[in-house]
């Protein structure tokens, strides 16, 4: 009977273990709102920004609407850096690595706690990214969010998230043109 009431604690406390507190997020700048998830300490956009830029370096799938309502902008790594609302930015890599730990840090797992409905509330849609600053690739397999951190070499890091199970920090060696998501973290 005791070991029948361990495996059923155990049970609820992993089922709970990930439990996020939620919320929303206006952004003055278009009146869109975002859903929010606190993971850990942090509060993260439970959902891809989808602020127009002023610039016209941001990928938006051909002009279509749909893309952008479900998916956000994917946005180049300079206007990903100016693109979040006040008090919130893009995250770093210290931060993306943070996240990752507090949701265990084994990146063969970590995906089904990111995915869309997973137990961190993260909602990671996979909408592709734009590469070369004209073409989409990986819709419905892959998406790659913007680190602030830039490399030695003119680069930066990127979050890549994919169904095939692997959830990892990679580095950018593109010069910044590629088009990724961006999922801001409050300052």
């Amino acid at each position: 009977m005791k070991k029948i009431i361990l495996i059923l604690c155990l049970a609820l406390v992993s089922m709970f273990a990930y439990a996020q507190q939620t919320g929303t997020f206006k952004d003055i700048r278009d009146g869109k709102v975002y859903k929010t998830v606190k993971i850990g300490t942090r509060w993260f956009f439970a959902e891809n920004l989808a602020y127009k830029p002023n610039s016209n370096r941001y990928l938006d799938q051909n002009n279509d609407t749909s893309f952008v309502s479900k998916y956000g902008y994917l946005y180049t790594w300079d206007d990903a850096k100016g693109s979040c609302p006040k008090g919130w930015h893009v995250p770093s890599k210290k931060e993306w690595e943070t996240l990752f730990d507090f949701l265990g840090g084994d990146k063969t797992i970590m995906y089904d706690k990111l995915k869309e409905g997973g137990s961190s509330g993260f909602n990671v849609k996979l909408c592709g990214f734009g590469a070369d600053g004209t073409r989409f690739l990986g819709a419905g397999s892959v998406t790659f969010f913007w680190s602030s951190t830039p490399t030695a070499d003119k680069g930066s890091y990127y979050f890549r998230c994919s169904s095939d199970g692997i959830t990892a920090l990679y580095v950018e060696d593109f010069n910044h043109i590629s088009g990724y998501s961006v999922r801001p973290i409050k300052d």
